[in-house]
């Protein structure tokens, strides 16, 4: 019961929120007014349209057609979006009432309000509405422009579309002129930055239309320019470095600017010989790095990433020197051995006794349990001790020591062994594999960390 009552609530609640054609046309809303009748009468099928769903059809068209025309009659001359509005909403009435089973019933809507007819009427008006707009600026040439646009989307009337490529034209006109002109203002003031990017907008505006005048040559004289000025600050910048440089890192900062004048000229192609001295700069500056063991090389590149470090195969070829030795030790110890005799008492039974007072009462019987305990502790031992000699442009040695180590203990019982005692065993014995791997995997990051202190030092030698 519950359930047909939650169900019936439901239905209750939809009818009530339910949108109505006269809901809609009460509040002004006469398009979707006629939209929600017309919805409703196609729903319901052919069969069910009788004179009174065709009356009440007719008096709503009627009184939405004559609500807009009223508009249409009574607006002003110049109100022509008013009029424009009003069309456009008779157009899509006529897309709901042609064509349909009960076209005939609105025939008299249909018949005055063909589409042809309206996109006609709305062109018209897009017309006049564009000839009332004096063009005096860029903007109300484009306003002109979108108006005529709008028309002749909607029909050919007259020679609208004749008025939009002029209009449309007049506009571009006036924008690439602006653009073109304060080009030419800030080209005279030597800010050839400015000048080349107005003057590429001014040939951008005009594009559809053609090419402005000699926009895209001005734009390119004085971007070359612009460019060119800035190439040859970074170009000189890296040559007075190059000439007074004394350490690596002032090669590569003249490496630097060498190709940050190449990148700024790249427009144009390469600047002088920018990309040859840039090589010659990084050649130059470069810290070349030998690491004598091969086994850790890997753990050194972990930490020398830098694009202007390179790992040599000769010692005779680097400015630094890793030497790293490493010595390790492994123990693995005689097992340690304890025995232990251990006693336990337990209750065996209960007896009775007569107190002092003569009463009778219950007493424990104990007996005890002798058993004995062994314990055996394996231990195992890896230790590795490393040490790093740094020698060249920067010296410096550390040593590191780490180690690791494992211990297992065995709990063993025997003789008469209480029941709550069981052989167990604490800890982990742990193969020398696995300790070696602990050990060094302990020191490699100590010395990573310890490397990466060089970093910095090497970016200054």
């Amino acid at each position: 019961m519950r359930i047909v009552l939650a169900i019936l609530l439901v239905f209750c609640l939809n009818a009530c929120h339910v949108r109505t054609a006269d809901k809609a046309y009460q509040q002004g809303q006469y398009v979707e007014s006629i939209s929600l009748l017309t919805s409703n009468i196609n729903e319901k099928g052919e069969a069910k349209f009788n004179d009174e769903s065709a009356e009440k059809l007719r008096v709503l068209v009627s009184n939405v057609m004559a609500h807009y025309e009223t508009i249409i009659n009574s607006s002003v001359s110049t109100d022509y979006q008013a009029r424009i509005d009003s069309y456009e909403s008779l157009r899509k009435i006529n897309l709901l009432l042609v064509n349909r089973f009960y076209s005939q019933t609105v025939a008299f809507f249909n018949d005055k309000y063909a589409a042809s007819k309206l996109d006609q009427l709305i062109a018209k008006e897009y017309y006049d509405y564009g000839n009332s707009i004096r063009g005096t600026d860029s903007d109300s040439y484009k306003l002109k422009a979108n108006l005529y646009l709008k028309g002749s989307e909607r029909y050919k009337y007259k020679d609208i579309f004749t008025l939009y490529k002029n209009a449309k034209k007049q506009q571009l006109d006036i924008e690439a002129k602006h653009h073109y002109d304060l080009g030419k203002t800030f080209s005279q003031q030597g800010n050839y930055n400015e000048a080349s990017l107005e003057y590429l907008k001014a040939w951008e505006v005009y594009k559809p239309l053609g090419e402005y005048k000699d926009s895209y040559k001005l734009y390119e004289d004085n971007k070359r320019k612009h460019v060119t000025a800035l190439a040859k600050e970074y170009y000189e910048r890296a040559s007075l470095l190059e000439k007074t440089a004394y350490k690596r890192e002032t090669y590569r900062e003249a490496a630097k600017n060498y190709e940050a004048a190449n990148l700024a000229y790249q427009h144009f192609g390469q600047y002088r010989d920018a990309s040859a001295r840039a090589s010659r700069c990084k050649l130059q500056g470069r810290v070349n790095v030998y690491v004598k063991d091969s086994d850790y090389l890997y753990w050194v590149k972990q930490v020398f990433k830098e694009d202007y470090i390179y790992f040599v195969d000769r010692s005779s070829q680097a400015n630094v020197i890793i030497d790293i030795n490493a010595t390790s030790d492994y123990i693995h110890m005689k097992p340690y051995e304890t025995n232990e005799a251990k006693t336990e008492r337990y209750v065996e039974r209960m007896t009775e006794k007569t107190d002092d007072k003569g009463n009778k009462v219950k007493v424990p019987v104990y007996k005890e349990q002798h058993f004995n305990l062994k314990t055996i502790t394996y231990a195992k031992k890896y230790s590795i001790t490393t040490r790093v000699d740094i020698s060249g442009d920067i010296n410096y040695s550390s040593r590191f020591s780490s180690e690791a180590i494992s211990t297992k203990t065995d709990y063993i019982y025997s003789g008469n062994v209480p029941s709550k005692y069981r052989n167990s065993s604490e800890g982990e014995s742990k193969s020398k594999s696995t300790l070696k791997y602990e050990a060094e995997s302990e020191q490699g990051a100590d010395i990573r960390q310890f490397l990466s202190r060089f970093v910095d030092r090497l970016s200054s030698i």
